[in-house]
């Protein structure tokens, strides 16, 4: 039979743990095979890991909630994983030879995978070396963070952390659960940012790229906003050229655009469009007595969206 049985949920049957995740996961963004999640933290500040003080070779990982894909099967949904208190997680002993880089993580075990119920965050050791790399994910679990731990270190520093924590996505839309904000003036993003533009040429200032850092832009005003760089770091996609560009509009009411850093260096649209929105020329543009129409005529116009160009 394809069907599965029994779909979720029918009065007089029972279901697996597996067939209740994925129902209940059904809103989220769908992993790489049917059955699966991305999955990622909820709210901006969920399980954000910092240093814990001057003096101590540990982290601190934040009270938050999260969704944790399951990756022991491609149909095992994803995790809800709570952590109600802040938590201090040891950083092992610094090389005295090589830099290294460590992962902090939370982790989900299951018994119908093997191992043991229960979740936990850790920190994954890394290996020294002269250009250290992270060490890989462990299985069903979220990276948090990238942590440095420089030769003979005796104590872990805020910018020895990069936050590469994901953000959950809602939807069929690819709408996600972030801080909404709004406003006609400068709106300044932070990463999980759903923001919307309620008037005029808003402008949205993209925050500082960094691994998975994730935003959303909507145009529900007059104008034509555009999503502009923090820094010195290039928006790149369709209609951005190969060298990536500083900013990019929105478009006309309605129309949105998703950036995400994959690299913690450029952002990258992942959604939406670049959107110029409709542009028409002036009257004196014209030649031979040709003039934009007046009344019910629709003016003679342009619009760029991503690699189209509209007529």
């Amino acid at each position: 039979m394809a069907v599965e049985a029994f779909p979720a949920f029918l009065q007089g049957e029972t279901y697996s743990a597996a067939i209740t995740r994925r129902s209940e996961n059904f809103m989220l963004q769908r992993g790489a095979t049917v059955g699966s999640v991305v999955g990622g933290v909820n709210g901006a500040t969920d399980l954000q890991v910092s240093a814990q003080g001057p003096a101590a070779m540990a982290v601190n990982i934040a009270v938050g909630e999260a969704n944790i894909p399951g990756t022991s099967a491609s149909t095992q949904s994803g995790y809800y994983f709570y952590n109600n208190a802040t938590l201090g997680v040891a950083v092992a002993t610094a090389s005295g030879a090589n830099p290294r880089i460590d992962l902090a993580a939370a982790t989900v075990s299951d018994t119908a995978y093997g191992g043991s119920d229960g979740g936990s965050c850790s920190v994954v050791t890394g290996t020294p070396a002269g250009s250290p790399v992270a060490p890989s994910l462990p299985g069903t679990s979220l990276g948090l963070a990238d942590v440095l731990v420089p030769q003979s270190a005796t104590s872990i520093i805020a910018s020895d952390i990069t936050d590469i924590r994901p953000f959950v996505y809602f939807g069929a839309a690819g709408i996600y659960n972030g801080r909404p904000v709004s406003g006609a003036g400068t709106i300044n993003l932070a990463s999980g940012d759903s923001a919307v533009t309620s008037s005029g040429n808003t402008p949205f200032v993209l925050p500082a790229p960094f691994k998975n850092a994730r935003v959303r832009a909507y145009n529900y005003g007059s104008g034509i906003p555009t999503v502009t760089q923090h820094a010195s770091e290039v928006i790149k996609g369709l209609g951005c050229g190969s060298s990536g560009v500083t900013s990019i509009s929105i478009g006309t009411y309605g129309a949105f655009v998703e950036l995400t850093s994959t690299d913690g260096v450029s952002w990258y649209i992942t959604a939406g469009n670049s959107d110029s929105g409709w542009i028409n020329p002036a009257n004196g543009s014209y030649s031979n007595s040709w003039v934009n129409g007046s009344g019910s005529a629709i003016p003679f116009g342009w619009r760029v969206q991503g690699n189209k160009v509209l007529l």
